[in-house]
């Protein structure tokens, strides 16, 4: 298998392709090499074929380039084939005939997966992708385009449990934001997602990125809540049950009966022929009033 395959790669080893049917006739073989085969040197040279057939035939091999990214992605967690000399210089080859968005669609899980190996290396492929020739020719305004999808893939990592993993992601956002500095965008996409424990390390990776570039994080001042002022009516400091708990144990209330008439409120005293009004609305005679009345009759 390793002697025609690599009979199959001279060939191949050009610019560019003629357009042929046989080449979508290899493909089922070259995805059974590169999804289960164990000998390095055929996983080696099937991934060159694909990764020489991606770039001669460009947009002309994207279907089958479909059939073979996820195969080749899914080997990312084996060290022992992902490396710049067996898969990973193939699958970035791959770019040349799939879509952008495809790509991202398949990494999304990689970079989100449970292994830290896995992880670390998804994210470094992302960042390469954002300067290979392949995507520069398609998209040449990568970093601003899918800028919002890009933050979103790799910012919940930055909250990951391996201090290498957020190193990496951190480097990743500082440079996609490096390249949308202009952007108005790169405040509430990226800025206002960065947790507040971990702007250290975005800062840190960011030095290392942008050299003498002052760090727009650093200087971004995240507004306080307002605080609304109290409604009218309202007491601060003291509820106002309590307020009228101390106020009402020194006045009486109405039903209990008043001992000072009307009249004394306004600090004049009533006078004793007047006898107090009951709540009804009828006056009842004082006895001064009825003896009075007696005389008089």
């Amino acid at each position: 298998k390793q002697v025609h395959l690599q009979v199959l790669t001279s060939l191949m080893d050009t610019k560019r392709l003629a357009p042929s049917e046989g080449y979508a006739a290899l493909v089922p073989s070259l995805q059974r090499i590169l999804k289960a085969e164990s000998n390095l040197p055929v996983v080696t040279e099937a991934a060159k074929c694909v990764g020489l057939m991606a770039r001669g035939l460009r947009k002309e091999f994207e279907r089958p380039a479909k059939q073979l990214l996820p195969v080749a992605l899914a080997r990312i967690n084996d060290k022992s084939v992902w490396k710049p000399s067996i898969l990973i210089e193939p699958v970035e080859q791959l770019l040349w005939s799939v879509p952008f968005e495809f790509f991202l669609d398949e990494i999304q899980p990689h970079v989100l997966s449970k292994s830290v190996f896995v992880k670390k290396e998804a994210i470094g492929l992302l960042l390469r992708t954002l300067d290979l020739p392949s995507v520069k020719q398609a998209c040449p305004d990568v970093a601003q385009r899918f800028l919002a999808p890009l933050a979103s893939i790799v910012l919940p990592v930055l909250e990951d449990s391996d201090n290498g993993v957020r190193h990496e992601a951190a480097k990743f956002l500082a440079a996609l934001v490096f390249a949308n500095l202009s952007s108005a965008e790169v405040g509430p996409v990226v800025f206002d997602r960065i947790p507040a424990h971990r702007s250290n390390v975005f800062e840190e990776e960011w030095r290392k990125v942008a050299k003498d570039e002052p760090c727009p994080l650093a200087g971004r001042q995240r507004e306080p809540a307002s605080h609304a002022p109290p409604a009218a009516g309202t007491t601060t400091g003291r509820s106002a049950s309590a307020m009228r708990s101390r106020t009402g144990s020194q006045q009486p209330s109405g039903d209990a009966g008043d001992s000072t008439a009307p009249g004394a409120r306004g600090g004049r005293p009533t006078s004793p022929l007047r006898a107090p009004t009951p709540r009804g609305g009828a006056r009842h005679a004082s006895p001064l009033q009825r003896a009075g009345a007696a005389t008089a009759r």
